[in-house]
């Protein structure tokens, strides 16, 4: 590169000024090219960490779901041990009792009573067990939603007349009176009668079987409440309280337990049963228990309003 002074100034050779200008467009044309590419890596760099960050995410989730899978394969198995255990201890005692009466009428009873008995007893005791299957296969029904209620206006009173007859048998061999004290003019529901008995019928059982000899057990049937509902009672002297667990059922405080699970075990179906069928009529049930005193269960279920019809045809 020639370079001449001239008067205080530096006179750079033409061809040689054209050289540093190409070499400096050179250099420009580089770092351009120099920050685009690494403009280019950083978003390249940013694409991965997303990538990486989405697949990590991905790879959580399906290592939630797999997890969740698992737990809900271990609940189902544990629940079809609890259900098998629930099976057994239901199901033991009525075919202990069965056995012992079939082998003595096998082996021929005394006398026409005692044959009688014995019969009475086989009757008593496969009725139970097919109550447990029956309660069983209702409570899955409504458990699963597989459950269709048939829907009529119900007389409730015709509901305790038949649940106190049913009874007759039960309370008479246990010593156990069974009242029934009816509101005049008690307004009808919409509802499936043939559940609402049955449910009904449970409570009377519970209170019929911890109700000593001599005990009495009340039905009571009220139609002034508040909001137009219907209220049915059982009240029973039982000379304990309800179990913690059947009060725990009655109060809703695991509604969405199913059978099989641990918690509920040990539960009296007969509550779980009540209990979700009086919620699939828009009812409720509450129990108050107080050893030695009294244990009172309660439904509410909503009236159906009475026609002008049936009020003109109401005795003044």
């Amino acid at each position: 590169m020639r370079i001449r002074r001239k008067a205080g100034h530096v006179e750079v050779d033409p061809a040689d000024r054209r050289k540093l200008l190409g070499l400096r467009v050179s250099i420009d044309s580089a770092l351009k090219k120099l920050v685009n590419d690494y403009r280019n890596m950083e978003s390249v760099n940013r694409e991965l960490k997303l990538k990486a960050k989405s697949t990590s995410t991905e790879l959580e989730l399906a290592k939630s779901r797999l997890e969740s899978f698992h737990e809900t394969l271990r609940v189902h198995h544990t629940r079809e041990i609890n259900l098998l255990n629930y099976l057994f201890k239901g199901l033991k005692s009525p075919l202990n009792i069965i056995e012992e009466h079939i082998r003595q009428l096998k082996n021929g009873s005394p006398n026409d009573g005692e044959r009688a008995a014995s019969l009475e007893k086989l009757r008593i005791e496969v009725s139970k067990l097919g109550q447990v299957i029956n309660d069983l296969a209702n409570v899955e029904a409504i458990q699963m939603g597989t459950a269709h209620l048939k829907v009529e206006k119900v007389s409730l009173e015709e509901v305790v007349d038949r649940v106190t007859g049913e009874h007759e048998r039960s309370t008479k061999n246990r010593g156990v009176v069974l009242n029934k004290i009816i509101a005049k003019g008690l307004p009808h529901i919409m509802g499936d009668r043939e559940q609402l008995k049955i449910a009904l019928s449970h409570l009377v059982d519970n209170s019929i079987s911890f109700t000593p000899s001599g005990g009495i057990v009340t039905i009571l049937a009220n139609g002034s409440q508040p909001g137009g509902r219907v209220q049915l009672s059982v009240v029973d002297m039982r000379e304990g309280a309800l179990d913690k667990a059947g009060m725990r059922v009655l109060q809703g405080v695991f509604p969405g337990k199913r059978i099989g699970d641990a918690d509920v075990d040990d539960v009296d179906l007969r509550l779980i049963v009540t209990r979700q069928i009086i919620s699939a009529h828009n009812g409720e049930i509450k129990v108050e228990s107080e050893a030695g005193k009294k244990t009172v269960f309660t439904l509410t279920l909503p009236a159906v309003e009475s026609s002008k019809a049936d009020k003109e045809k109401k005795p003044a």
